[in-house]
């Protein structure tokens, strides 16, 4: 076991200079739908502990809903199962699910940042993809400016407003 966390310091002692130098990588804010109607902006700002997530990058989707139907499904799922099935969620409902993703590293800090939410959102869930087990999912209201402060196990969420 402690060769297996010697060898995880290893490799992310070797992909740091490049985590570091890319910071946060904002992969998508394509909001499907939102086309010739004015979408909402949301306001967040993240904060990254150092050694979070035993110092590996910590993916995070913030997903919005506009179909009442899909809100408990999504609700229902844990960030292991968000990261597994994001993609195939994504194309089985046609546009009422979009997604905005980045990656964050130990010690990052960021913001304001400003997201494109869909017009008719009925709610949006912030999933982050850590090490260990558990739930890592939040209900989050989109029409309040947030910090989102990523911490070495799990995350919170405290409203600006």
């Amino acid at each position: 076991m402690r060769s297996l966390y010697v060898l995880r310091c290893i490799i992310f002692g070797a992909l740091l200079p490049g985590l570091i130098s890319c910071g946060a990588k904002k992969v998508s804010t394509a909001v499907p739908g939102a086309q010739g109607r004015a979408a909402q902006k949301f306001s967040m700002q993240v904060n990254v502990v150092d050694g979070a997530n035993e110092n590996f990058p910590i993916a995070m989707d913030l997903v919005t809903v506009t179909d009442k139907k899909m809100i408990a499904d999504i609700g229902k799922l844990t960030s292991k199962d968000w990261f597994e099935r994001r993609m195939q969620v994504i194309r089985d409902t046609q546009g009422k699910v979009s997604v905005a993703s980045w990656e964050w590293v130990p010690g990052q800090h960021s913001g304001p940042i400003s997201v494109a939410i869909p017009p008719k959102t009925r709610v949006a869930y912030v999933f982050a993809k850590y090490i260990n087990g558990g739930g890592h999912r939040a209900l989050v209201d989109v029409k309040a400016p947030v910090v989102i402060n990523l911490g070495p196990e799990d995350f919170t969420l405290q409203s600006l407003r």
